[in-house]
């Protein structure tokens, strides 16, 4: 199938008169058409970024430095700001995520959907019930009664939903959905993975997914990419829905991860746990087999592990980490210096 979207060594940096950011460098990866990419990675690494750049939503700071994107064959980096205007929200959507903040406050919803579907040609009557018809498919009671809402008057979760609903508007063939479920509860997080999937399998539309949940990832990617430090270290091919115990990894280097799934045996609440290895997948059953797997990394030479999923308060204690600061602990396995975490859950 080919490809709708290519990225080849794009590097975004952030320029002042102090310093320079290298928030994306390097980044390489391609999506076909009707399939979904996954862009995980710690809070930090780049992702939005990463997704940003690729419409050059980027604020006065930010500049592409290097690198190529092209979409359907079309070079983006070099096209003028009116050409990109045009492919913006009509061929390629983009859900942002902060709805506070990427919602108009001051206009009402039917506004916002009326700018986005007043390309397509439509009659007024003829958008409001387009609109209607996409608050319905995202979720939202009484649809109709909403269009007059403002940003302000509505629900984390509602604000949500029509950002989704209003970059889902004219049909784009590409979508980047930075954090699409993230405010939303889990049976409006499933509808919405079921709308997106439908939309893609209908329409033939492709989506670049930036996400924390790997649940997401396993229900919807076709391609699982994985951000450090600005850089993808790691790509795999992936089935929807087949878990990750089989994916074939394609590793990128030192900082390649691997992801570490608690199973049977371990009496604590977490899911998933992402740590440096030499290479390939961990699969660890046990909190003492985690320790065996650090002790393991650190016979191999690494210094630094990161862990994501672990509830601090829960497993601190047994894995001998003790808390530095909000993100940094020290490790009680000799050979390992440092433990940054890539999540913590509240006691």
């Amino acid at each position: 199938m080919a490809n709708i979207l290519e990225v080849d060594d794009l590097s975004m940096h952030y320029i002042t008169k102090s310093s320079t950011v290298r928030a994306v460098e390097k980044v390489t990866f391609s999506i076909a058409e009707g399939e979904t990419f996954g862009l995980v990675g710690e809070s930090g690494c780049g992702k939005s970024t990463t997704a940003r750049s690729l419409v050059r939503l980027l604020p006065e700071v930010g500049k592409i430095v290097g690198g190529s994107v092209r979409y359907k064959g079309q070079e983006l980096t070099t096209m003028s700001d009116r050409e990109i205007r045009g492919l913006r929200g009509k061929e390629i959507g983009m859900i942002f995520q902060d709805p506070m903040t990427s919602l108009n406050p001051v206009t009402t919803v039917r506004k916002q959907f009326f700018e986005s579907l007043k390309r397509e040609g439509m009659s007024k009557k003829e958008m409001e019930e387009r609109a209607i018809e996409l608050l319905r498919l995202v979720g939202i009671p009484e649809p109709a009664n909403r269009m007059g809402n403002y940003v302000h008057e509505m629900s984390g979760g509602m604000r949500q939903r029509v950002m989704i609903a209003i970059a889902l508007a004219s049909q784009p063939r590409l979508l980047l959905a930075d954090e699409p479920t993230t405010a939303l509860d889990v049976t409006i997080q499933d509808q919405i993975i079921c709308l997106l999937n439908d939309l893609r399998e209908k329409l033939g539309m492709s989506i670049l997914l930036v996400t924390h949940d790997l649940g997401v990832v396993n229900e919807m990617c076709h391609h699982v990419g994985v951000m450090y430090a600005g850089r993808i270290v790691e790509i795999a091919e992936h089935t929807p829905g087949e878990g990750f115990e089989e994916m074939q990894v394609q590793d990128f280097g030192e900082h390649t991860r691997a992801f570490v799934k608690i199973q049977d045996g371990c009496d604590h609440y977490c899911s998933y746990c992402i740590i440096p290895t030499a290479r390939g997948r961990v699969r660890s059953k046990s909190l003492e087999a985690i320790r065996r797997e650090l002790s393991v990394l650190a016979q191999n030479g690494y210094r630094e592990v990161v862990l994501v999923g672990i509830n601090l308060p829960c497993y601190g204690k047994d894995l001998g980490l003790r808390l530095i600061d909000a993100a940094e602990c020290a490790c009680s396995v000799e050979g390992i210096e440092r433990v940054r975490l890539g999540s913590l859950e509240p006691e």
